[in-house]
C-alpha cells in the first residue's frame, strides 16, 4: 500500500500549475483530452526515476510521493521502466457555470470598492546556488567501511551508466534491502601541511546512486539510478544519506582559522563556483550555510631589499559558503573571488 506523508503531498499539490495553465503545452508530454479537461502523460526513458521527474516538472525532487500518489499503476516507486506512461499533472476540475450577466441600467452608478493590497508571499529559503547536493564529496577522518562492491554489470560493460543492472557482492549477508537506495563511492587519502599544522583525512567521492532490486543468498542485484562520475565494477557501496537540500546563508558564523586543503575534482586553481574542502568542521562549530572570507597570501619582498623581509598581511580575495560538514573538514562552494584561489589559501 502506498504511504506518503501529508506534508509532501501538500507541497506537491502546491507545485501543480494554477487553473488555466493546464492547457498549455508541456515539453516531452502527450496531452489527452478528458471530460474533466486535459491530462498530460510522460513516457519513461532509460535512467528516469521519480526523483528526477519531480525535479524536472516540479523543480523539487522531494515531492516525488505526490507524483507516486497520482499514478496508482506504480507499485514500487523505485522501479519505473522505459515505456511506462506517468501522469504529470492532474486534470482541472470542471469550471463552475458563469453567473448570468447583470442587465445594464441607464445612469447606473456604482461605488468603487477599494482593492485590498496583495498578500506578501514570503521568499523561500535560498538554495545552494544550483549545486547538486547528491554528488558532493566530503572528507572524513577515516574511510567508511563499504557494505559491498559492484561485481559486474549485467551487460558486462566496463563503465556504468543510468539504468544499468548490476550484480553486487555484499560484505555480510542480509546487508542490502530491496527497494532501498545506496551510494556508489571511492576513497582517497588527503594530507596537507602548512606552518606546523598537519592535516590527514580521507576524501569520499560520491560516484552515483543505485537501488536494490533483489537480495538472495546467492546474489544481490540492483539498478543504477544516477551516475555523477565514472563508475565501474569493483567500486564500493555505502548507505545512502540525503544531504540538506536547502541551506540558509549565515553571515555571522563562528570564527575559524582554516585553509583550503584540496578541491573536489583535484584542481589546483579554483574560481567562482568551485567546490573545495577546508580543514575546519563540526569540532570547530562550522555549520552548513556559514559564509566565510577567503584570503590569499602575499609574496614577501625580495631579500635584496630587506635583510629580514617583513611578513605581509593576507589579502581579502572573496567568499565561500559551507555546504556540508564532517568532524574535521567541510565541503565548501566558492561564491566570489577577485583572483584565482589556490590550495592553502586562508579561510576566516
Amino acid at each position: 500500500m502506498k504511504k506518503t506523508t501529508g506534508i509532501l503531498v501538500f507541497i506537491f499539490l502546491m507545485l501543480l500549475p494554477m487553473a488555466g495553465s493546464a492547457t498549455s503545452a508541456i515539453p516531452e508530454t502527450e496531452m489527452v483530452e478528458t471530460d474533466r479537461g486535459p491530462v498530460f502523460y510522460y513516457t519513461v526513458k532509460k535512467g528516469d526515476t521519480l526523483w528526477d521527474l519531480s525535479q524536472k516538472f516540479y523543480n523539487s525532487q522531494w515531492v516525488w510521493p505526490g507524483l507516486w500518489e497520482m499514478n496508482d499503476q506504480i507499485k514500487n516507486p523505485h522501479q519505473i521502466y522505459p515505456g511506462d506512461k506517468i501522469r504529470i499533472y492532474l486534470a482541472e476540475e470542471p469550471a463552475s457555470p458563469a453567473p448570468p450577466p447583470v442587465p445594464r441600467t441607464a445612469h447606473l452608478k456604482t461605488a468603487s470598492i477599494p482593492m485590498a493590497p496583495p498578500e506578501k508571499i514570503p521568499e523561500p529559503a535560498p538554495l545552494t546556488h544550483g549545486e547538486s547536493i547528491q554528488n558532493l564529496s566530503f572528507i572524513k577522518e577515516d574511510a567508511t567501511a563499504p557494505l559491498g562492491h559492484i561485481l559486474m554489470a549485467e551487460n558486462n560493460g566496463d563503465l556504468l551508466s543510468n539504468g544499468d543492472t548490476v550484480f553486487i557482492t555484499p560484505v555480510n549477508k542480509n546487508t542490502f534491502i530491496p527497494g532501498n537506495r545506496y551510494h556508489i563511492f571511492s576513497t582517497r587519502k588527503v594530507t596537507a601541511q602548512y606552518d606546523k599544522i598537519k592535516f590527514n583525512g580521507v576524501k569520499h567521492q560520491v560516484k552515483g546512486t543505485l537501488t536494490i532490486l533483489e537480495s538472495k543468498n546467492t546474489f544481490t542485484r540492483g539498478v543504477i539510478d544516477k551516475v555523477f562520475r565514472p563508475a565501474e565494477p569493483g567500486d564500493p557501496i555505502m548507505a545512502y544519506f540525503p544531504l540538506e537540500k536547502q541551506i540558509i546563508p549565515n553571515h555571522t558564523p563562528h570564527a575559524v582559522d582554516a585553509r583550503i586543503i584540496c578541491a573536489q575534482d583535484d584542481n589546483e586553481l579554483l574560481g567562482e563556483g568551485s567546490i573545495a574542502f577546508m580543514d575546519a568542521g563540526i569540532r570547530n562549530n562550522v555549520k552548513p550555510g556559514d559564509i566565510y572570507t577567503l584570503y590569499s597570501t602575499q609574496t614577501r619582498p625580495s631579500s635584496s631589499l630587506f635583510k629580514k623581509p617583513p611578513p605581509l598581511p593576507p589579502l581579502k580575495n572573496g567568499t565561500l559558503m559551507v555546504l556540508h560538514t564532517e568532524a574535521t573538514a567541510a565541503t565548501v562552494k566558492i561564491l566570489s573571488t577577485n583572483t584565482e584561489v589556490l590550495i592553502n589559501d586562508l579561510v576566516k
